[in-house]
C-alpha cells in the first residue's frame, strides 16, 4: 500500500515539475519575443514627454530637503544670489506665491521633523511627445490632440499650457482642470500659420498635485504652405431659363466657396463674371449666346492653387412657343408618304379660310418648293404634292401673314398611299371629358365610312365623320378603338385607339465610353430608353465639357454612326458635308444601303444631335417602350490630355409637341462624368479598336503604343463569361499596332493587351451574334417519341435577330 502511495506521489510531483518547467519556457519566450517586438517598433507603444518634478524645499533639485535648502533660500533673500526656476518654484515652501523668511521657517520644520511636508511624488503622463501638423495652407488651420493623464494616487490639476511660437495655441478644454488618479484628458492643440515658412515650437504643460510641480514639454511643428483654393460648389442659378431670341442679362450664380478670381462657364468658355460674396457670383449673357433652343451647362472655376470647377449647373433655353399669337400650328399631316401632284391635308389651327393666303411649302436640301393650296379652313387645308420633287423626306410648314408654323415631315414617294387612319394611336394629354381629338382618314378609295362603336366604347367617347376627319369628342379615362373603312370592292379597313392621360417623359440615357486613356479620341456607346405611355422622343443633343472636337480625315459620305431600334431597324449616319474643322452635318439612313433617310443632325463644338425633325409625324405618346442603341465612331471626340482630368457628357433629350403649344416640349437632362487614366510607365496603351464591333472569328486590329513587334510577346485577351479572360490569336502586330482573330466564348467587354507583364489600358469591344439555345426533354418512355423543347435566348445588342435555328440531335 505504502509502495503504491509512494509512486502516486512521485507522478503528481513529476507533473507538476513539468508543468513549472513548461510555464517557465513559455515565460521567457514570450518575453523574448515581446522584447523583439519592442524593438522592431511592431507594438506601437505611446511616446510620453519627458517630465521635470519640482518639490517645494527641494531648491537645489537633488530630490531631498536639507540645510543646504535653506541656506539656498537665506542667500536669495540676502540678495546674494538670485534663484530661477525651477529652484525659484522650489523655494516657496508654504506655495503663497512669494520667497520669504516664512518659506525658511516651514522648511526648518520639515527637516527638524516637526512638521513635514507632504511626500513629493510626479503623476503627470503627457503623450505624444512631439506633434507635427504637416503642411497647412496659411490662413487657415490644423487641430491635432494630446492626451493628458494622472498615474498617480492624488488628484492632478494641470494648470498651464504654454507655448513658445504663439501660431501655436491650445483650443480645449478649459484650464485649470483637475484629473483624478488614472484619468486622462484630450487637449486640442491647433496649428495656424500666418506665413509661408516652417514653425516650430514647444508646449509646456505645468501641473501641480500636493507640494510637486510638473512640467511636460512637447515639441510642436508645421509648415505654412500657400493656401489652396477651394473647390466651388452651384446650389441655384436665378434666373434658370430664357426664350431662345431673348435680350442679354445677367445671370446670378448661388452655392459657395466662390472668390474674387472665380470665373463662370457658358457651356465650358469663360463669362464675365462679378464677385458677389462667397456664396454668389453674376456672369453677363449675351444675346449670341441665346439663339436657339438648348440646356446649357454652367460651371464656376477657381484658380491654382488647387481650386478647379464647380457641379454643372443647367440652363434651359425654351424654344420660342410653337404656336405664335394668332399663329399658324400643324397637328398631323395625312397621307404622309405619296408620289407627287397627289392630295394630302393638314389639320392645325390659325389657318386663313382663303387658300391663297396660306402658303405651304416643301423644305429639303435643295430649299423650299412652295405647294398648292385648293382648299382651306381655320383648321384644315387640302394641297397638293409638288411637281419635280425627288423621292425623298421633307419638312413641311404653313406661313400664313408672315407667322410660320412649325414642320411635319412628308415622305414622296413613287406609289399611291393605301387607305389608313391617322393616328393609329393618339393620346389626348387632357384632364378626361374635356377637348377633342382629331383623326385624318385618306388613300385607299374614297368616300370613306365609320364602323359603329363597339358596345364597350358607346358610354365613353362621341365619334362623327366629317368627309375625311373624325372628330372625337367626351373621352373618358380609358383606351377607346375607332374603325373605318374604304369604298373599294373589298373594303380596306384600319383602326385607332384613342386614350386621355397627362404628359409624362422620362426616358433613360446611358453614354459608354469606349476607352478612357487620356488624349485619345474613342468611340462612344449611346442607349435611349422611352417608357410605354412616356412622350415620344423628339431629339436627343449631346455635349460634352472637357473635350475638343476634330473632323480631320472625315469627308462626305463616311458613316460617324451606326444605330440599332429594339433589334429592329438598323440606322446608319452619313456625313452630307463637312462645313469646318469642328463642324460637320449627317443624315440618318434606314438598312445597310441607306436608301432611306429619315432624319438629320449635327454634329458641332462638342455637340452633337442625335436625330433631328424632319422625320414622318408619329403619335405624341408611345405605345410600349422603344430602346435605341447607338455606337458613335472613334476620332470625333479627343479626351483630356493629362490622366485623372475629368470630362462631362451631358444630354438634353426632348419630346415631340402636341396639343397646340398646350404642353410644350418636354425635357430631361442627364449628365455623366468621367476621369481619364493612363497606364504604368513602360506599359502599353491602346487608342482605338477597329472595328469597335464583330461576331466571334472575326478579325480585328487594336492601335496604340508600345506593342511588341514579335507576336509572340503581345498577350491580347477578351473577357468571357464570369471574370474568365480569354486568350486571342494574335495574327501580325507591330509596335503600334496588333491584329488578332475574336476568341470563342468571348462577350461584350474590354479588351486589354498586356506586354511582357506590363498590362494596358482597357478598351470595350461588342461581340455581335451571340444567340444561346438549348435543348430539354419533359420525360423519356422506352421505345415512344418525344418532343423536345428548345429555348433560344439572344442579349439584345446583338447584330440582329435570329432568322432561323437547326438543332441536331
Amino acid at each position: 500500500m505504502d509502495s503504491r502511495m509512494q509512486k502516486a506521489r512521485s507522478r503528481r510531483l513529476t507533473l507538476v515539475i513539468e508543468t513549472g518547467a513548461i510555464a517557465l519556457f513559455a515565460f521567457f519566450v514570450g518575453r523574448t519575443i515581446w522584447r523583439q517586438l519592442d524593438t522592431w517598433g511592431w507594438l506601437e507603444r505611446p511616446t510620453y514627454a519627458a517630465v521635470t518634478t519640482v518639490c517645494s524645499g527641494d531648491v537645489n533639485l537633488d530630490s531631498q530637503r536639507d540645510i543646504r535648502d535653506v541656506v539656498l533660500i537665506q542667500s536669495h533673500l540676502l540678495g546674494k544670489k538670485t534663484l530661477v526656476d525651477p529652484g525659484l518654484r522650489a523655494a516657496d515652501v508654504n506655495g503663497d506665491s512669494r520667497v520669504d523668511v516664512v518659506d525658511i521657517v516651514r522648511l526648518t520644520q520639515h527637516i527638524l521633523k516637526r512638521k513635514l511636508l507632504e511626500e513629493c511624488r510626479g503623476n503627470l503622463a503627457v503623450t505624444p511627445a512631439t506633434l507635427d501638423f504637416g503642411s497647412v495652407p496659411v490662413g487657415t488651420s490644423r487641430d491635432l490632440t494630446l492626451n493628458i493623464g494622472n498615474n498617480g494616487a492624488a488628484i492632478l490639476t494641470i494648470s498651464a499650457i504654454v507655448f513658445t511660437n504663439p501660431v501655436f495655441t491650445a483650443v480645449s478644454p478649459a484650464i485649470p482642470f483637475d484629473l483624478n488618479p488614472g484619468a486622462e484628458q484630450t487637449a486640442t492643440i491647433r496649428f495656424s500659420p500666418a506665413a509661408i515658412a516652417s514653425h516650430s515650437g514647444t508646449a509646456t504643460v505645468t501641473a501641480t498635485s500636493g507640494s510637486a510641480t510638473m512640467t511636460a514639454e512637447v515639441a510642436l511643428a508645421g509648415a505654412g504652405v500657400t493656401a489652396a483654393n477651394p473647390v466651388p460648389a452651384i446650389s441655384g442659378l436665378s434666373p434658370a431659363s430664357a426664350i431662345a431670341g431673348a435680350a442679354a442679362f445677367t445671370l446670378t450664380i448661388n452655392g459657395s466657396n466662390f472668390m474674387a478670381g472665380s470665373v463662370v462657364r457658358w457651356d465650358g468658355a469663360a463669362r464675365a463674371t462679378t464677385y458677389v460674396n462667397a456664396g454668389q457670383v453674376r456672369a453677363s449673357i449675351a444675346a449670341t449666346d441665346l439663339v436657339a433652343e438648348d440646356v446649357v451647362g454652367v460651371s464656376v472655376f477657381n484658380p491654382a492653387p488647387a481650386g478647379g470647377a464647380s457641379n454643372l449647373a443647367f440652363f434651359t433655353i425654351d424654344p420660342n412657343p410653337i404656336v405664335p399669337a394668332g399663329g399658324p400650328w400643324l397637328r398631323y399631316i395625312a397621307p404622309q408618304k405619296a408620289p407627287v401632284n397627289a392630295k394630302f391635308k393638314l389639320l392645325g389651327k390659325g389657318f386663313s379660310p382663303t387658300p391663297s393666303a396660306n402658303q405651304v411649302k416643301f423644305i429639303g436640301p435643295a430649299g423650299e418648293t412652295p405647294a398648292q393650296v385648293t382648299a382651306a379652313t381655320a383648321t384644315s387645308l387640302e394641297a397638293k404634292v409638288p411637281d419635280g420633287l425627288a423621292s425623298r423626306l421633307y419638312a413641311v410648314t404653313v406661313t400664313v401673314g408672315g407667322q410660320t408654323s412649325n414642320g411635319l415631315g412628308f415622305q414622296v414617294t413613287t406609289t399611291a398611299p393605301a387607305f389608313e387612319m391617322w393616328p393609329s394611336q393618339a393620346t389626348l394629354l387632357l384632364s378626361p371629358g374635356t377637348g377633342k381629338e382629331y383623326l385624318l382618314l385618306s388613300g385607299g378609295t374614297p368616300p370613306y365610312s365609320l364602323k359603329p362603336l363597339a358596345q364597350q366604347y358607346q358610354s365613353m367617347a362621341t365619334v362623327e365623320l366629317k368627309g375625311d376627319v373624325v372628330e372625337v369628342t367626351g373621352l373618358a379615362a380609358g383606351d377607346v378603338t375607332i374603325e373605318a373603312q374604304d369604298s373599294a370592292s373589298t373594303p380596306a379597313l384600319d383602326s385607332s385607339t384613342v386614350r386621355v392621360q397627362s404628359p409624362r417623359f422620362n426616358p433613360d440615357f446611358e453614354i459608354t465610353p469606349h476607352g478612357l486613356l487620356a488624349g485619345s479620341s474613342p468611340g462612344f456607346d449611346v442607349r435611349v430608353s422611352t417608357h410605354g405611355y412616356d412622350m415620344r422622343l423628339s431629339k436627343v443633343k449631346i455635349k460634352s465639357e472637357g473635350c475638343t472636337t476634330q473632323t480631320a480625315g472625315l469627308t462626305k459620305g463616311s458613316a460617324i454612326a451606326t444605330e440599332k431600334i429594339d433589334l429592329g431597324d438598323y440606322h446608319v449616319w452619313n456625313i452630307v458635308s463637312v462645313d469646318a474643322p469642328d463642324k460637320l452635318r449627317y443624315e440618318v439612313r434606314r438598312g445597310e444601303g441607306g436608301l432611306e433617310t429619315i432624319g438629320s443632325g449635327a454634329f458641332e463644338k462638342g455637340a452633337v444631335t442625335l436625330q433631328e425633325l424632319p422625320e414622318p409625324p408619329r403619335e405624341g405618346v408611345v405605345p410600349y417602350g422603344i430602346e435605341t442603341d447607338t455606337l458613335i465612331r472613334h476620332g470625333l471626340w479627343q479626351l483630356p490630355a493629362q490622366p485623372g482630368e475629368s470630362f462631362t457628357v451631358t444630354a438634353t433629350l426632348t419630346s415631340v409637341t402636341v396639343d397646340e403649344g398646350r404642353n410644350l416640349p418636354m425635357t430631361r437632362v442627364v449628365s455623366r462624368t468621367f476621369r481619364t487614366v493612363a497606364p504604368a510607365a513602360g506599359a502599353p496603351s491602346i487608342s482605338f479598336l477597329y472595328p469597335p464591333e464583330g461576331q466571334i472569328g472575326k478579325e480585328i486590329r487594336i492601335r496604340g503604343t508600345g506593342f511588341s513587334a514579335d507576336p509572340s510577346r503581345n498577350q491580347v485577351t477578351f473577357p468571357g463569361n464570369g471574370a474568365q479572360r480569354l486568350a486571342a490569336t494574335v495574327k501580325n502586330a507591330s509596335a503600334s499596332e496588333v491584329a488578332v482573330f475574336v476568341p470563342y466564348g468571348a462577350v461584350t467587354g474590354p479588351v486589354r493587351v498586356t506586354v511582357d507583364g506590363a498590362a494596358s489600358n482597357d478598351y470595350l469591344f461588342h461581340v455581335l451574334f451571340r444567340p444561346e439555345i438549348a435543348v430539354g426533354f419533359p420525360d423519356f418512355t422506352a421505345g415512344a417519341s418525344v418532343k423536345p423543347i428548345i429555348w433560344l435566348d439572344q442579349p439584345s445588342g446583338d447584330v440582329a435577330p435570329v432568322a432561323s435555328a437547326k438543332v441536331t440531335l
